[in-house]
């Protein structure tokens, strides 16, 4: 297991801050390298760690309090010394061993405790540790959430809300799946790369380069994942990504554009479209051949989707700030004059809805803390009024995709039932034969897999929702 360094740097980032975002502690890192705190090699160590920390921070704050204080009563600094125990637990487990932990836990329990209370924690630490062999005790509870939300670190509210979304059983796998390290999942640029041969052979130097192991995602698709441990970087810091030839992409969000299947010469509206991912995508597998216009409410997120763009080397795609709740032919025309036809002009419409993302909570290890019901409760009504809008701008025989990174039946299923209701004039597309392309068994509601919900599960994909609907 890896050994951890820099310590005390571990202890300083989690006791002074509350902001646990990736972003957030990769530039806590590469800050702290920087100024030479901390080697290169041992950045993405840390940083590792630091999610494995977040992922199961609420267990270790309750191992810390039932197996370590216990009944002890503290006059002073009591949340501040179950964070420090809790994290110095972490520590040891995630390296199988207390080495350099415990004098540097002495230390800083010293400050904030007389030496006889840091003493025996310390000592209490040490007997736990050995007593259980770096494997957590089971954690049982009367209630059911109770026991989940503490096994697998999950706010008791959200863990509430899973079991009720998809049942018990389901929401232990979830949950399980949740706190496992993700892959690094990457797709090729089939722009720049645009034979098989181009594809193999930098595949091949790519896993001789970096010493990884890289495995397809599905059958004879530009997808694959490599065991994030079995390397120090991060995928965009790699020239390759600089090049735009290779883009980090889930699993999931990856069929987006696969099921869309837009043509060359399609009119394509990418309706909530930053940063891009599945906007460059839809572009690479029309070879640049169908003009898609990407629209996103701020200019910071066009930003984004045009350094994708640009990254990427493309040349039909085309940019613009608006909100998909209140776009029109005329907006439209106003800003790209060469736009042709009144009201229904784009042949195809990819509505990735903003959501929830409570299916990426394995990928965004800091989203179940910032979870809140009454975030949840207000999504539809952000997400209706987008989808009822941008459908009236597609053509009679076009096709619209909607899909969310989210679980949630309120933001996915109700929300396609009600629009179907409420406009005759589209029907679902069974996803059938589209999915049979990935080479692979999916989990469908129904047996014409008019919707697909897909779940987190052990192979490393996002919960994800798609809806293919045809204009008649």
């Amino acid at each position: 297991m890896p050994k951890l360094a820099n310590i005390y740097l571990i202890f300083d980032f989690f006791i002074n801050n509350a902001d646990y975002r990736i972003t957030r502690l990769r530039a806590f890192w590469a800050d702290a390298e920087k100024k030479g705190a901390v080697e290169g090699e041992h950045r993405h160590k840390l940083i590792n760690f630091s999610v494995y920390y977040i992922q199961r921070k609420l267990t270790f704050d309750y191992l810390a309090k039932k197996y370590i204080l216990r009944d002890l009563f503290l006059k002073k600094n009591s949340a501040l010394t179950i964070k420090i125990i809790s994290l110095a637990l972490a520590m040891c487990y995630f390296q199988s061993n207390s080495e350099g932990v415990l004098s540097e836990l002495k230390i800083l329990l010293r400050q904030y405790q007389n030496g006889a209370i840091a003493s025996s924690l310390v000592l209490a630490v040490n007997n736990f540790l050995e007593k259980s062999s770096f494997v957590a005790p089971e954690i049982r509870q009367k209630d059911e959430a109770a026991s989940l939300s503490l096994r697998y670190s999950c706010p008791r509210e959200l863990t509430a809300h899973l079991i009720c979304e998809t049942g018990a059983e389901a929401a232990a796998e979830i949950l399980e799946n949740s706190i496992k390290q993700p892959d690094a999942v990457f797709r090729l640029n089939t722009f720049i790369l645009h034979n098989q041969k181009l594809r193999d052979d930098f595949i091949k130097q790519f896993s001789e380069k970096y010493f990884v192991d890289l495995r397809r995602v599905y059958r004879d698709m530009p997808l694959y994942s490599c065991d994030r441990s079995a390397f120090n970087f991060m995928l965009t810091d790699l020239g390759e990504f600089r090049a735009g030839l290779i883009t980090p992409m889930g699993k999931s969000a990856f069929m987006a554009a696969y099921i869309l299947d837009a043509r060359p010469g399609d009119l394509v509206l990418d309706a909530c479209a930053s940063p891009g991912n599945k906007t460059t995508h839809i572009a690479e597998l029309t070879s640049c051949a169908a003009r898609i216009i990407a629209i996103d409410t701020s200019d910071s997120k066009t930003a984004k989707i045009n350094d994708n763009i640009d990254r990427l080397k493309l040349n039909n795609i085309f940019t613009m700030t608006a909100s998909s709740e209140c776009l029109d032919i005329a907006k439209l025309k106003n800003k790209f004059s060469s736009l042709e036809g009144d009201g229904e002009i784009f042949d195809r419409i990819l509505l990735d809805a903003p959501c929830s993302g409570l299916g990426l909570i394995r990928n965004r290890v800091e989203l179940k803390y910032r979870f809140n019901m009454s975030d949840l409760a207000g999504m539809p009504g952000i997400q209706r009024p987008i989808i009822n809008n941008a459908s009236k701008m597609l053509k009679k025989g076009g096709y619209m995709l909607y899909s969310t990174c989210t679980i949630n039946k309120k933001e996915n299923l109700e929300i396609v039932r009600e629009f179907l209701n409420g406009n005759k004039d589209f029907s679902p597309v069974p996803l059938g034969d589209r999915l049979k392309a990935f080479g692979r068994d999916f989990n469908a509601p129904d047996r014409d897999c008019e919707t697909l919900q897909l779940m987190p599960d052990s192979e490393g994909h996002e919960g994800f929702f798609f809806a293919l609907m045809r204009k008649n």
